[in-house]
């Protein structure tokens, strides 16, 4: 579930909606004296993979049902395309190792990110901290240096370390319009400004209608909540989309997935958008856990696994692991402490090299396989503190409750910023919590 969501998420957000509102269910910890039960991105050594991950060994993707089907170009395969992300990656290595040149390096920081948000090799961020170490170093007073470190700290959830570097880029000359951009991105990770980032995207993808103006669009409108609108515009990005690699479109189909299921509660209209993904991009780590996860609570279990372990590889995202133990947890309990045991290697070290990023990832974990409430009541705080979304929210509700916090439960649950949600599933939290206040 971790991460990007909002364009700068490691990997997916925080649990369902649905899922929390069963673990709260389930645990009915708004009353005293309940049962407690619990419920619900890879070592330290950490290797980016040499080879591209075959499709072959990837579980088939059912064909779309998506009735828009914007995309009609043909694809490039989903293992040629990740070969040739590698190729490019080890290419622009080389070129570094001969000459200095800050734009190849940036470039190939934003090749590592992509790497990391469709793989899962989470070993690029230590690569692409690297690079920015050496930008900054050989070109100290580059505003470009400064915009490198701000663009890797909000892909790290750093966020109030970006805003900081992008004040400093602004007094050295850095562009305005770039400046802003970049704070959008970071603003809309937090819920902030949500109408203003709207306004200001709408009006560049009205005037200049790309992938790239229409996509910024879609992601703005579904940070404020206009689900409708958000669809049509990352529909009709793909629609203005005319290359052949299928990262753009795959990652489109995933953030349209997300929006229903995640935000919109509306898990049936993200299916087929999840197997549009993965049929486009069969090795794309996180499109591939969030099926699996619906899959699993259609009773296809066993598809379910499968999926699972086609995208579960030692060091990197530790997310298949996290769901395979839950999945396994009654039938195979032996195979499900060994996946529960390899994911909490996997999120202690990435806790302890980016623990802004993964806070939320790994408090859905502790409040699950992981079987500690108490830390992930104590990661979804942090999470929370750091960018207040509707979604932080319902994670911190939903883990109080677990711990039979009911104070903080009831606190939360009357925020002032809860009280017009816009995802159905945080309001249903929201009022259960509620009830504790009584």
């Amino acid at each position: 579930m971790k991460r990007l969501q909002a364009g700068t998420s490691a990997s997916r957000a925080v649990p369902s909606g649905a899922a929390l509102l069963l673990l709260v269910a389930a645990s009915s910890c708004c009353l005293p004296g309940c049962d407690e039960k619990q419920q619900p991105s890879p070592p330290a050594a950490a290797s980016t993979p040499t080879s591209p991950v075959s499709a072959s060994a990837m579980v088939p993707a059912a064909a779309s049902f998506d009735p828009l089907r914007p995309y009609t170009g043909k694809p490039t395969p989903g293992d040629i395309a990740v070969g040739n992300l590698a190729s490019q990656i080890t290419a622009q290595e080389k070129l570094l190792a001969k000459r200095e040149d800050l734009g190849l390096r940036a470039a190939l920081v934003d090749r590592y990110l992509s790497r990391t948000q469709f793989l899962g090799t989470y070993a690029d961020f230590d690569q692409a901290e690297k690079q920015v170490e050496l930008a900054l170093e050989k070109h100290p007073k580059d505003p470009k240096a400064l915009l490198l470190k701000a663009s890797v700290d909000g892909a790290l959830h750093r966020f109030d370390d970006a805003l900081k570097t992008l004040d400093e880029a602004e007094k050295v000359g850095a562009k305005p319009d770039v400046i802003r951009k970049q704070k959008q991105t970071i603003w809309l990770a937090r819920g902030e400004h949500l109408d203003e980032v709207v306004k200001e995207r709408k009006a560049v993808a009205d005037e200049y209608p790309t992938y790239a103006s229409l996509t910024a669009l879609a992601s703005a409108q579904m940070a404020a909540g206009e689900f409708e609108a958000a669809d049509k515009s990352f529909v009709e990005a793909v629609r203005k989309y005319r290359d052949v690699s299928p990262f753009a479109v795959a990652w489109v189909s995933f953030q349209r997935g997300v929006m229903w299921a995640e935000h919109a509660g509306q898990s049936e209209k993200a299916v087929p958008l999840y197997r549009e993904a993965v049929a486009l991009l069969p090795q794309y780590v996180v499109a591939n856990v969030h099926l699996a996860e619906l899959e699993r609570e259609a009773g296809k279990t066993d598809e379910a696994k499968r999926r699972l372990l086609s995208v579960l590889r030692p060091g990197a995202d530790p997310e298949p692991a996290s769901v395979l133990a839950e999945l396994l947890e009654e039938d195979e309990p032996e195979q499900a402490a060994k996946y529960a045991a390899q994911a909490k290697q996997g999120y202690e070290s990435l806790l302890k090299r980016y623990p802004l990023a993964f806070a939320d990832h790994a408090s859905e974990f502790y409040l699950g396989p992981g079987k500690d409430p108490k830390r992930a009541q104590a990661l979804a705080e942090q999470n929370l503190k750091n960018r207040a979304t509707e979604r932080a929210f319902m994670l911190a509700i939903g883990a109080s409750m677990l711990n039979r916090d009911l104070k903080r439960a009831c606190e939360l649950a009357s925020d002032a910023r809860l009280a017009q949600p816009k995802n159905p599933d945080v309001a249903k939290i929201r009022d259960r919590a509620k009830k504790t206040c009584e």
